[in-house]
């Protein structure tokens, strides 16, 4: 009687680290795509913006915020704390 308890219990372990996982990878996927948009769309200003830009700021901040910052090239305004301050 202990051993099918015994069994018991640990197949509804298995279950629910299963369920688990199902439930998390998806938003895990999800978080991973939102980064790895931000990230290219770093690389696309630095593209754009040459030497004036911080690409690798930008990735940092990609990566820290989880992709809840996506940056937009063609609104400078959302950019400007990855430009460099250029005094001549």
């Amino acid at each position: 009687m202990v051993g099918s308890r015994k069994v018991v219990v640990s197949v509804l372990l298995v279950l629910s680290v299963m369920l688990m996982a199902l439930l998390l990878l998806p938003s895990a996927a999800a978080a991973a795509n939102k980064v790895s948009v931000c990230i290219k769309n770093c690389a696309q200003c630095k593209i754009m913006y040459h030497d004036h830009f911080k690409g690798g700021l930008c990735a940092d901040l990609c990566v820290q915020s989880g992709g809840k910052f996506i940056p937009d090239c063609g609104r400078p305004q959302t950019l400007i704390p990855f430009f460099l301050q250029r005094l001549e």
